[in-house]
């Protein structure tokens, strides 16, 4: 019975460390309503819904606030409400300054009428870190921020590395104490 015990533990670990991680990916957008999406921002009254892409990363993973590499990127914002296509709409990408405020323009496409509702637009990240996408809408002026994290952590990977902490210390210490008696007693 005891000899089961570390493989136990370790199935356990494995079972709490992937529910851990399916839960936080699960929200991003399957079973969701419009209103509870993290990809989505108001303007006004209206909404926006945002998502980037890197088919050279995965080809068919959405992303919404958390970017996995540096590189090229396609951004899509839809405007979900009909009355935001008859308003001139301009999309800007920044580098984020300090406190997350908006810093140096990277792209910018100028302020027009998206009939279809669709914006797209191309971007190559030239390093990791914070990024702001803007969309500001002209009549009258709203500006919409979605902030962007490069090639980062994730700031919800920290609760789960400090389980990963609390499981896997224990765990390490019984295993090599199970180990070093196992080899004094010649096993």
């Amino acid at each position: 019975m005891s000899s089961l015990r570390p493989v136990t533990l370790a199935a356990g670990a494995a079972l709490l460390l992937a529910a851990v991680v399916g839960a936080e990916r699960a929200p991003a957008h399957g079973g969701v309503g419009i209103d509870d999406d993290p990809c989505v921002r108001r303007a006004g009254l209206y909404l926006i819904h945002f998502a980037a892409y890197q088919p050279q990363v995965s080809p068919t993973e959405e992303y919404c606030d958390q970017i996995p590499k540096a590189e090229h990127a396609i951004f899509v914002f839809d405007l979900v409400d009909r009355e935001l296509r008859d308003e001139p709409a301009a999309v800007a990408i920044h580098r984020a300054a300090e406190g997350g405020a908006t810093g140096e323009a990277l792209h910018t496409i100028p302020a027009q009428r998206y009939p279809t509702g669709v914006v797209n637009t191309e971007f190559r990240f030239d390093a990791p870190g914070e990024y702001v996408a803007v969309v500001t809408l002209a009549e009258p002026e709203r500006v919409i921020r979605f902030p962007l994290r490069v090639e980062m952590w994730s700031r919800s990977w920290i609760p789960l590395a400090g389980l990963a902490l609390l499981v896997g210390i224990p765990f390490g210490y019984f295993a090599v104490s199970r180990l070093r008696r196992a080899v004094e007693e010649g096993v």
